[in-house]
């Protein structure tokens, strides 16, 4: 905390010569007083700017979880995901000539509103990574197969969908990480795929 410290300054009339008078001299005038601002020796606390997202919990082949979810400005909720299965597909599996950059991947899951407002769950602008790689954007495939549409969607209280979803990801293994919101800035849930 700052310290205010008050300082004054007092002038004295002078005469140079001697006008043999013995009265007292001139009357002081003093300048005005002005704070003066010193620094604290003590640190100050600052709030962090922000603190790191949680990474959410991470499930494997039949695992669930739920977390909180609050994109929709209707106030935080809670969404359950639930990870029924992952399968390995080549192009032909999906009726497809389009190649993957890395494998095709079906993973089935359900997601259902268990909190009391509506809240916003994304399928698409999922990440994919492993130890070997770096994180990417696990690309959907926009095939037949691929239930991105329907599982992508506000869900009201007691709500819920069960779909597929079409994902190239870099290689079999790492994991999938679908996001709290559509910036894709808050992890909300992460899937370990088998190898």
């Amino acid at each position: 905390m700052a310290a205010v410290a008050m300082t004054s300054a007092v002038a004295v009339g002078c005469s140079s010569g001697d006008t043999g008078d013995t009265a007292d001299p001139a009357p002081s005038v003093s300048a005005p007083v002005e704070p003066v601002v010193e620094e604290s020796a003590e640190p100050v606390e600052e709030e962090p700017s922000s603190a790191a997202p949680s990474p959410g919990p991470t499930l494997s082949m039949g695992g669930s979880a739920e977390f909180q979810s609050d994109d929709e400005g209707a106030g935080t909720t809670t969404l359950k995901v639930t990870v029924a299965s992952a399968k390995y597909v080549t192009p032909a599996d999906i009726n497809t000539e389009t190649q993957p950059s890395g494998e095709y991947v079906l993973l089935n899951l359900t997601v259902k509103n268990t909190g009391t407002k509506p809240a916003a769950f994304y399928s698409t602008g999922v990440s994919w990574e492993s130890d070997a790689e770096a994180a990417r954007v696990a690309t959907t495939y926009g095939g037949a197969f691929n239930d991105a549409s329907r599982l992508s969607t506000t869900y009201k209280p007691g709500q819920s969908a069960t779909g597929t979803l079409v994902l190239d990801v870099g290689a079999k293994g790492g994991s999938l990480t679908f996001f709290r919101d559509s910036a894709r800035v808050e992890p909300a849930v992460t899937v370990k795929l088998p190898k």
